[in-house]
């Protein structure tokens, strides 16, 4: 209702206050007094929208948060559009209003559009939106993708196994036939024993997914639960058990019921090649699909180790950044010169962002010799003094900024090698440049550095000085450089640094290598993810393969036995049991390398910087793969190859 009221979550209330009530209390934003008028409940995590406290623009206007100025893109309006109204429309419509009122931005090329608010939280971009939680679709498609693999790996082993084992049904199947079963009372049979392990399984799946939910809510950072009574659980229960029951029981249902009963009772029973046939193919399906998870957690590995250590033009490690909030912006220079007394502290610099979210763009430019078609814009930085020393970056041409030019401060510029590239401009330590309607000259061009993730390619970029840090952005950050010898206690010494000038707001540091390690955070997080559901794709599809290699080895006891008598030895027999396993997994993992390549040369497209996909991580996938294939089904092949051939032939 006023300029100076706040309304705080919650949490926010709990955090400040306490116990006592809050309400007409004062607290202190941007160095303005605000009084707390109202208690929201806190956000659920399932909205995109995600906030602690909540300001009237005129606070915002009055103290200098963000610009609202036109031009300003800070923040995101909100429609309600009419009933019928054309998104697309009202758009192009803003897009016309911008170019009327010489929009900056606009005329520089940017168009508006509209997006429904039920996309945004699986939209998978975010982009400047850093107060919303974006999911992706993609994440969520791929994710249930191979759910759905693992499911049907365990189809696979039911099918295989059923058919396997059919001549242990294969009286039980005669009798029925005999007094009087038809085909299809069988087939209902099989499919509803099918289903009733499919009905088990699902309250023993319940019952995991009570006991994991926490750790996979704590390796995917959401707050995922599952609504037992709602209408759209108990449908999805029901479709799944009846899908399931039919995939898996629907072939050895068809099988089993077609058997003649007078053969049967004759004591012979359905054999051949096809059958035969139709279990390898389901084996090697399973393996393809198995090989290609690890092929893919094996992908994001190698690409995760990639940009973790990928030289990036700047030293990164050692360096402690801390928010430039409260009064340390005002007295940087204070803090910083009793910060340096000591031995551990390195050196000390300021940004007006922090280097790997700096995304602050401009067009408003202009040099000696620009050719006039040059629209491409720069990331511009404003930098302390010793930022690049401190930083450890690497000037190719001319000088870093100096107090020493007493110009530098408002006449100075510094180019990195990509933005000299796209200028196309020769010798440019020298010439003069123009930003908005600040003329000077660049006094130095400064190799380029991959300041923000590897999903990004490197891009022009601009720095000046910043004389005044109380004069950067609120995320604005001081960079300081650590010796190693006593980390805790340099931390120590910035928490009393910042206690000094900012008594009531809580100490915060980062370290600057970890924060450039969490860039990549959704990527490991699905790297364990999907290592999970590899482990749990193997796992399933070895014990299918352990049940086919019992099975195979029961069936032929009595043929290792005669072999073992004339003369076989026991690595021939290892070697005839397991050599059928080794072709199936070897042919999966020819037709597992091509699909795994498709799926991760996706992957990989996000990262403007990138491994290469070559050969060796499909063979060592293959290989992985074939290890553990060997490994489950030596054990039975071996017990029979070891087997006494006179206990084998015995009633021969």
């Amino acid at each position: 209702a006023g300029p100076a009221n706040l309304v705080i979550t919650e949490t926010m209330a709990r955090k400040y206050f306490g116990d006592e009530d809050p309400l007409g209390k004062t607290v202190t934003i941007a160095d303005q007094p605000v009084t707390v008028v109202g208690i929201l409940k806190d956000i659920p995590r399932n909205s995109h929208l995600q906030f602690d406290f909540v300001l009237p623009f005129e606070l915002v206007a009055a103290s200098g948060i963000a610009g609202d100025h036109w031009g300003a893109f800070n923040f995101v309006t909100y429609f309600q559009l009419n009933p019928g109204a054309d998104p697309s429309e009202v758009a192009t419509r803003m897009t016309d209003i911008g170019v009327k009122y010489n929009c900056p931005q606009v005329i520089d090329g940017v168009s508006f559009h509209l997006q429904a608010l039920e996309e945004i939280h699986l939209d998978g971009r975010g982009g400047y939106r850093t107060f919303a939680r974006i999911g992706d679709w993609k994440y969520v498609y791929g994710f249930s993708a191979i759910a759905i693999f693992v499911l049907l790996i365990a189809c696979i082993n039911f099918i295989n196994l059923s058919t396997a084992r059919s001549t242990n049904r294969a009286k039980e199947i005669g009798m029925r036939k005999t007094i009087g079963a038809g085909r299809f009372d069988l087939a209902r049979q099989f499919l509803g024993e099918s289903v009733l392990i499919a009905v088990i399984s699902l309250v023993a799946a319940v019952v995991l997914a009570e006991v994991l939910m926490p750790g996979l809510n704590d390796l995917a950072q959401k707050s995922l639960s599952i609504d037992y009574s709602s209408p759209d659980f108990i449908l999805g229960a029901f479709a799944i058990i009846i899908v399931t029951g039919l995939i898996a029981g629907l072939y050895p249902a068809l099988y089993l019921s077609a058997f003649s009963p007078v053969a049967i009772l004759r004591g012979i029973t359905p054999t051949g090649a096809r059958r035969s046939l139709f279990r390898r193919i389901l084996v090697v399906v399973q393996f393809v699909l198995s090989i290609a998870l690890i092929t893919g957690t094996s992908v994001i590995y190698y690409q995760l180790n990639y940009v973790t250590t990928a030289r990036l033009g700047f030293e990164k490690e050692n360096v402690v950044w801390l928010p430039l909030k409260g009064q340390l912006a005002e007295k940087y220079e204070t803090v910083k010169g009793e910060l340096l007394q000591d031995a551990e502290i390195v050196s000390v610099t300021a940004q007006d962002y922090l280097p790997a979210i700096n995304n602050n763009r401009t067009t408003a430019f202009d040099w000696e010799g620009r050719d006039p078609e040059h629209q491409e814009d720069m990331i511009v930085s404003e930098v302390a003094y010793d930022y690049f020393e401190a930083l450890g970056m690497e000037m190719v041409a001319g000088r870093t900024f100096s107090k020493s030019f007493g110009t530098d401060a408002d006449q100075a510029y510094i180019l990195n090698e990509e933005a000299v590239r796209q200028m196309g401009i020769d010798n440019p330590v020298g010439k003069w440049f123009v930003y908005y309607d600040r003329r000077g000259s660049i006094v130095g061009v400064v190799r380029d550095a991959h300041l923000r993730s590897l999903h990004n390619i490197i891009e022009p970029q601009l720095f000046l000085v910043l004389d005044d840090p109380s004069t950067a952005t609120m995320f604005g950050v001081m960079l300081v450089r650590i010796n190693t010898t006593d980390p805790q206690r340099v931390i120590a010494l910035l928490e009393k640094a910042w206690s000094d000038v900012n008594p009531m707001i809580p100490f915060e540091y980062h370290f600057l290598d970890e924060t450039y390690d969490g860039l990549y955070r959704s990527e490991m997080r699905l790297g364990e993810i999907l290592g999970s559901f590899t482990v749990l794709a193997i796992f399933v599809s070895c014990l299918g393969l352990f049940g086919l290699a019992s099975f195979a080895t029961a069936q032929r006891t009595r043929e290792i036995g005669i072999r073992k008598v004339v003369g076989a030895s026991v690595t021939r027999i290892l070697f005839l049991l397991t050599r059928e396993f080794v072709v199936l997994v070897v042919l999966a993992s020819v037709i597992a390398a091509p699909l795994a390549w498709y799926v991760m040369s996706a992957f990989l497209e996000s990262f403007a910087y990138r491994i290469s996909l070559g050969p060796g991580v499909f063979v060592v996938a293959g290989l992985a793969a074939l290890v553990i294939a060997l490994a489950t089904v030596s054990y039975q092949a071996a017990r029979a190859a070891l087997a006494n051939p006179a206990d084998t032939l015995r009633y021969e």
